[in-house]
């Protein structure tokens, strides 16, 4: 899995983690284990996007092979474009999301992030100068669409609203409490 301009990332370790979809998440070395072995470049190369993208988006990289070392699952990725690999010398793009099908053993892809954040912390940011670790799982399952930042501040919104609501009903509860003990 060495050769030139191909470059290893850390995508996945072991622990639990909760997803894109809020669902609790776990991987174990055997798990671990078990997408390295299943992966089957010859047959069908996970491509490296940006984010998660429709199925008619461009890849910027392919997927060479994977590897357990450690309670890391590595992936080597050739094929990237110097566009590419200056968007993340930059920062644009700090940290990977492995995405994952179904039957959580088949790789999906491995999409760059760029404001979204990684559901899997602690691995560091990409690097693509040698061999740096990086990030990250978005376990994306359907579409595998992450929310704009538009819909997330709608839901925080929503939230908020919902908090003032459940914040009257507790008053009102307690004085309700307070008049009967009276």
């Amino acid at each position: 899995m060495s050769e030139a301009n191909t470059f290893r990332l850390a995508i996945a370790r072991t622990g639990q983690f909760i997803d894109s979809q809020g669902r609790p998440q776990s991987f174990s070395e055997a798990d671990l284990d078990a997408i390295a072995a299943s992966y089957k470049p010859g047959k069908l190369e996970a491509p490296l996007v940006f984010g998660h993208p429709a199925v008619s988006d461009p890849a910027y990289g392919w997927v060479k092979g994977l590897k357990r070392e450690g309670e890391k699952l590595f992936a080597q990725i050739a094929q990237i474009p110097d566009e590419v690999r200056k968007l993340v010398q930059d920062g644009r793009y700090k940290y990977v999301s492995m995405s994952l099908m179904p039957d959580r053993k088949t790789l999906r892809h491995v999409g760059l992030l760029g404001a979204a954040v990684p559901a899997i912390d602690g691995l560091g940011p990409v690097s693509l100068s040698g061999g740096g670790d990086a990030v990250t799982i978005n376990f994306a399952q359907g579409d595998g669409k992450m929310p704009t930042i538009e819909e997330l501040q709608a839901e925080v919104s929503t939230l908020k609203i919902e908090r003032e609501g459940l914040k009257e009903k507790l008053a009102d509860a307690e004085a309700k409490v307070t008049r009967l003990a009276s």
